[in-house]
């Protein structure tokens, strides 16, 4: 979850302050997309073979079957992580291409719909994945066979697991082609009157411009960065260890690890939906939505024991899992939103591309700085002869219920964004060419 993103980091940068002056015909914007789109399509590539190469074990069950499928498993894991960091690159080229688009052909009073509607379109695409995923998985997934030394029935699970990754990945390199192309051929933009500078001297520019950032950008920046550094673990690091921690047996924590990411991707769709039409206030409803977030996250204090025994299950337990998620949903429905809209006033239009790629070098390194916390808890508190330790879920949650309120708190740092003098209202450029 960190490595991509950090080396995708600086390659952000680079890529908005150069897409800030390009004069391509083809506008600013579109031509770093569909680079982007390359990059993606290469590391899709490798995870698509990584997903599939362990399936090739799928009939080596005999006496050194265990040791074969755990180093084909490895193989994978490398594989998926080299994909992982060349995907993530591209993905990023690609989000800072069509969010630069949005502030430039998108008036101020527009941009929160329209990064609402964003939000929308990644929690249906994720309902899309998670809602197939959790299918699949609860459809193979033998409740009844509770053996843990069952391997033909781990490497049934494990194989039925990544032909269904496979298979997705699959579809996702037929669809983001397309909408790229759709994008690429009907948003057509302005050409930008640059002074025909070389890429170079844009690149030497990049510390001019970070130090000329007023403070608006500042308290833009600030808020990203606690925003994530709050939101992160509780969709992924807390989900995984209460999990591993609720349920005994792994594929149980899976299948529930799975269909958490379904419901939180309903709710970031349905979330993102409804405050298109009634967010008359976005930077109170962040706050609000913070706090929410901060009295649900509480609720991993309460003392549960996990289940040792085959076939238990407290529905209970899982609804404390399940509630600090779904609020967590809540706050990243605003968190990508209404940060990137208040940027459209307060940045100079040369200066787009450049800053967003600073924002979100703000969200990697909260992101960098959540995970390593996490690392430290589990080493600390990791006991080997108990491998679902409670305590480790307890000890991490002390340092994550806090960041919601203090989340809750800089947000408000927003309200004197919103009333700052602007610098540019209304879009500098023509949004779309005739018959869009």
């Amino acid at each position: 979850m960190t490595i991509g993103p950090v080396i995708g980091l600086f390659v952000q940068i680079i890529i908005g302050a150069l897409s800030d002056h390009a004069t391509f015909n083809m506008g600013r914007r579109r031509p770093f997309m569909i680079i982007g789109l390359g990059v993606w399509l290469f590391g899709a590539i490798i995870i698509v073979c990584s997903s599939i190469y362990p399936i090739l074990f799928i009939n080596c069950i005999d006496s050194s079957s265990e040791n074969i499928l755990t180093n084909g498993y490895i193989t994978s894991d490398i594989f998926y992580v080299i994909g992982f960091v060349v995907w993530t690159i591209g993905i990023n080229m690609i989000q800072l291409s069509y969010r630069s688009f949005i502030l430039d052909e998108f008036d101020s009073k527009n941009q929160n719909q329209v990064n609402l509607m964003s939000s929308l379109m990644t929690g249906l695409a994720q309902t899309l994945f998670y809602g197939i995923s959790s299918i699949v998985c609860i459809s193979f997934n033998d409740f009844s066979e509770r053996n843990n030394d069952n391997l033909n029935q781990q490497i049934k699970y494990m194989n039925v697991r990544l032909i269904t990754v496979f298979s997705l990945y699959i579809l996702s390199i037929i669809i983001l082609p397309i909408c790229v192309w759709t994008f690429c051929h009907f948003a057509k933009e302005t050409a930008f009157m640059s002074g025909g500078e070389s890429p170079l001297y844009h690149i030497k520019n990049i510390w001019k411009s970070f130090i000329s950032m007023n403070k608006n950008m500042y308290l833009i920046l600030i808020v990203v960065f606690f925003g994530w550094i709050s939101w992160t673990p509780m969709k992924e690091n807390t989900q995984l260890l209460y999990n591993s921690y609720l349920f005994y047996h792994i594929n149980d924590s899976y299948v529930f690890y799975n269909f958490n990411k379904l419901l939180f991707a309903i709710t970031l769709s349905i979330t993102s939906l409804v405050l298109f039409f009634i967010n008359k206030l976005p930077e109170i409803t962040f706050f609000i939505f913070n706090l929410i977030a901060f009295c649900t996250s509480t609720l991993y204090y309460i003392p549960i024991h996990s289940n040792e025994h085959i076939g238990s299950f407290d529905p209970l337990a899982y609804c404390v899992s399940l509630i600090p998620l779904l609020s967590a949903a809540l706050v990243y429905c605003q968190l990508n939103a209404t940060p990137y809209a208040l940027t459209r006033s307060v940045v100079e239009p040369d200066k787009f591309g450049f800053f967003l790629g600073i924002v979100n070098g703000s969200l990697t390194v909260s992101q960098f700085i959540s995970n390593s916390l996490f690392l430290l808890v589990h080493e600390l508190c990791y006991n080997p002869e108990k491998q679902n330790d409670g305590n480790i879920v307890h000890y991490f949650m002390f340092a994550v219920c806090p960041s919601f309120v203090i989340s809750a708190i800089i947000t408000l740092l927003l309200l004197l964004v919103k009333k700052a003098p602007k610098i540019n209202e209304r879009a500098t450029y023509a949004p779309l060419e005739e018959g869009v």
